[in-house]
């Protein structure tokens, strides 16, 4: 009865149509099926790396990309991702890389536009695209964003996982050479300083071919390093990584993929999957729609 009245609700509102009944052996009146009017909704979905430039798109709820530009924001969005913590409420407590503390996003977009508005870590909504329209794992799976900052989504039997202070993924600030380069957080030789993109882009230039290689498993052994205990303590089915391919999709990842399964038992990293993420730099955006879905009805 509670199904049938939700997806009433939803035909009435014009979010679903009836597709015709279902085929079946069974005694009694033949179930009607009902599938998502997903060409016919649309969503704004903004990517925010940093201030005043965002890249932003029009996506149906299916995940496909009507139209994408980059601008500055001026205050428009409705579904979003960006670098640093997001509560559930679209509270933004802390983003290094953009310089924002307690930030009320969702509900200064919201006021502005008269419409609702979800807010996500960039590499949330990632996770959360690659699992809703990507077929990523439904047992349990680690996504790492890497761009400006490093981050990751953690999915676990198909349920974002936030952690207690809204931290969880938070793998760009962790210390993995204590004598390394000054990170924008005021520490020394964190994650995000040997693998975001800018300090790979400059580890590699004017190198030879063998130099670059070098250069980029030496950031992927870091990688696999940070990667080894939460694959051993989670058991994780795959790691996804995103970001430009060129650099990350070829030495660095092998090289990750090498350190996880010589760091813990052939039982945990024999089951792991590392590759790279299937929406590729659109992960993001694509997420924006996954958070409607989820948000404002209930499912994705």
């Amino acid at each position: 009865m509670t199904v049938s009245e939700i997806v009433g609700d939803l035909l009435s509102e014009g979010l679903v149509a009836e597709l015709g009944p279902r085929s079946e052996g069974r005694v009694g009146k033949p179930a009607m099926m009902v599938g998502l009017r997903a060409s016919e909704h649309f969503v704004l979905a903004v990517e925010l790396q940093s201030q005043p430039t965002a890249r932003a798109a029009v996506l149906d709820l299916g995940g496909t990309v009507v139209h994408e530009e980059t601008t500055d924001l001026g205050g428009r969005g409705s579904g979003g991702g960006l670098p640093g913590m997001v509560d559930a409420h679209g509270v933004v407590p802390e983003s290094a890389n953009l310089g924002w503390r307690e930030v009320h996003l969702a509900d200064h977009l919201g006021a502005r536009l008269g419409t609702g508005v979800h807010v996500a870590n960039d590499a949330d909504a990632a996770a959360l695209a690659e699992f809703t329209y990507a077929d990523a794992s439904t047992s349990g799976f680690l996504l790492v964003a890497i761009g400006r900052g490093v981050g990751a989504g953690l999915v676990l039997e198909g349920n974002l996982v936030r952690g207690h202070g809204l931290a969880a993924g938070e793998i760009g600030h962790l210390t993995v050479n204590p004598r390394g380069p000054q990170c924008s957080c005021g520490r020394r030789g964190c994650l995000e300083t040997c693998l975001g993109t800018a300090h790979l882009l400059e580890a590699v230039a004017g190198r030879t071919a063998s130099g670059r290689r070098t250069a980029l498993r030496e950031a992927g052994r870091r990688l696999g390093a940070v990667l080894a205990p939460v694959v051993a303590a989670l058991n994780l089915e795959e790691v996804l990584l995103t970001g430009p391919a060129e650099l990350l999709d070829g030495p660095l990842l092998d090289a990750a993929r090498e350190f996880v399964a010589g760091a813990c038992l052939p039982a945990t990293s024999g089951a792991v999957d590392l590759r790279m993420a299937r929406l590729g730099g659109d992960g993001v955006l694509t997420g924006a729609a996954a958070l409607v879905l989820s948000g404002e009805f209930g499912f994705g």
